[in-house]
C-alpha cells in the first residue's frame, strides 16, 4: 500500500518538477506519455547543471579512479610479501611493508577526496536546482495555483 502512495508522489513530483522548471506539463501520466525528445530535453537541462559543476565531478573521478587502483595494488603487495616470506624467509619483508603502508595511505586519501568532491559536486547541484525551483515558483502567476494545490507545490 504504501509503494502506491510513494508511486503516486513521484509521479505529482515529476509533474509538478516539469512544469515549474521547464514550462512543460506532461500531465497526470508523465511516465508515460513522455517520448524519446521529452526525455532528451529532461536530460539535457540536468546535464546543464552538471556542466556547470564539472571540475568537481572530474576531480572526483580522479581520486575515485585513485582509490581502486590502489585497492587492486593492495592484493598485489600483500601477495609479494607473503611469497617473499615464503622464498627468502622475509628478507625485503621491511621493504613491502612500507609499499603496502603507501598503498593504503593512497587509498584512504583517495577515498576521502572522492567522498569530499562528490559530496560538494552534489550539494551545489542540488542547492542551484532548488534556488531555481523557487524562482519559477515566485514568477508564476495566481491562475497556476489555482490549478496545482500550493501544499503540493511547497511540500516538494
Amino acid at each position: 500500500m504504501q509503494s502506491v502512495a510513494s508511486e503516486s508522489e513521484h509521479v505529482t513530483f515529476t509533474r509538478h518538477m516539469s512544469v515549474l522548471l521547464t514550462g512543460v506539463d506532461f500531465g497526470k501520466d508523465a511516465d508515460k506519455q513522455r517520448t524519446k525528445q521529452d526525455r532528451k530535453k529532461s536530460f539535457t537541462y540536468v546535464r546543464n547543471y552538471i556542466r556547470k559543476e564539472r571540475c568537481l565531478f572530474m576531480s572526483g573521478m580522479f581520486y575515485l579512479f585513485l582509490g581502486m587502483l590502489a585497492d587492486l595494488a593492495l592484493p598485489i603487495y600483500i601477495g609479494l610479501a607473503t611469497q617473499d616470506v615464503n622464498t627468502n624467509g622475509g628478507a625485503n619483508l621491511g621493504s613491502y611493508t612500507v609499499i603496502v603502508l603507501l598503498v593504503i595511505a593512497i587509498g584512504s586519501i583517495g577515498t576521502g577526496n572522492r567522498s569530499t568532491m562528490f559530496s560538494f559536486f552534489a550539494d551545489n547541484v542540488s542547492s542551484k536546482i532548488r534556488d531555481d525551483y523557487f524562482a519559477s515558483i515566485t514568477e508564476k502567476n495566481v491562475a497556476f495555483f489555482d490549478v496545482n494545490k500550493v501544499g503540493d507545490i511547497l511540500s516538494r
